[in-house]
């Protein structure tokens, strides 16, 4: 902002300081003082137009602040209706942008890394019958490997101790 002080000054006092009939030769072109202060004055004006340009930046701003609560909760709202008419899962719901509302089913995969990790909270936790305490020894890694109908692995996941000594994944130790 000092080249706008500067101009501003230039525009308000070049006229007092030097006659507006004079002529000054600037960068090989002869100006007189009062195009030099008209010409200061339209650079001048491109500041205030970026000044009143910020100004109704701001003023938008607040506005769209201010109004997003409202926005949100009609948006909710709406949610709310068109799940209760079309059915929480319809794939409509997500053509208009909002939650379908219905969990994705877990794959083959997470139901056994989830039941290996159960077993491992349980053994971790010291959750276990006074029979199976009894049985217990030291974590078995398991690797957990989906067969499909053919006998050929499908998935196949890292190590998760298994924590029941058996070296099944979801088995039971029976005893």
């Amino acid at each position: 902002m000092v080249l706008e002080n500067i101009l501003q000054k230039l525009v308000d006092n070049l006229g007092k300081v030097i006659p507006g009939n004079v002529q000054l030769v600037l960068n090989g072109t002869a100006f007189t003082v009062q195009a030099l202060v008209q010409k200061l004055g339209q650079l001048l004006a491109l500041y205030a137009a970026v000044d009143e340009a910020k100004q109704q930046h701001l003023v938008a701003v607040k506005q769209l602040h201010a109004a997003v609560p409202d926005a949100r909760q009609l948006v909710s709202a709406l949610g709310s209706v068109l799940r209760g008419q079309l059915g929480s899962g319809n794939p409509l719901l997500a053509q208009l942008g909002l939650k379908t509302g219905a969990r994705s089913k877990p794959s083959a995969l997470k139901k056994a890394q989830a039941a290996a990790s159960g077993l491992a909270t349980k053994k971790a936790r010291h959750n276990s019958g006074k029979k199976s305490r009894l049985a217990l020894s030291e974590p078995v890694q398991v690797d957990v490997v989906l067969v499909g109908p053919d006998g050929k692995p499908i998935q196949q996941s890292g190590s998760a101790p298994n924590g029941n000594g058996s070296g099944g994944a979801g088995q039971p130790e029976k005893g």
